[in-house]
């Protein structure tokens, strides 16, 4: 589920903002949608037609992960993520202890 909460005390015109990006998005996101929660927050409905199963994520993720194999390398971005995911896991394993 994905939430967006506005800063702003002024709904109405945050409605509009976020519809009006959905709208920009439509061709890559069909069928996305807002609903109205409470005060300044709205959940973002996305269709059952758009979400990947865990097996489709998967496929994803092996055809990059063999395309570096085969390349021999990582691209430079993938380190810095892979290094601040290491980091985040190993401190949150440390606060645990």
């Amino acid at each position: 589920m994905l939430y967006v909460v506005s800063k702003t005390d002024d709904a109405e015109a945050f409605e509009a903002t976020l519809r009006s990006s959905l709208k920009s998005i439509h061709k890559q996101y069909p069928d996305l949608d807002i609903r109205w929660i409470n005060n300044n927050e709205w959940q973002v409905v996305i269709p059952a037609s758009i979400v990947k199963t865990h097996e489709m994520r998967f496929s994803s993720v092996m055809k990059v992960y063999l395309g570096y194999l085969a390349a021999g390398e990582i691209p430079a971005w993938e380190r810095s993520h892979m290094k601040a995911k290491y980091y985040t896991t190993t401190k949150a394993y440390e606060l645990a202890k």
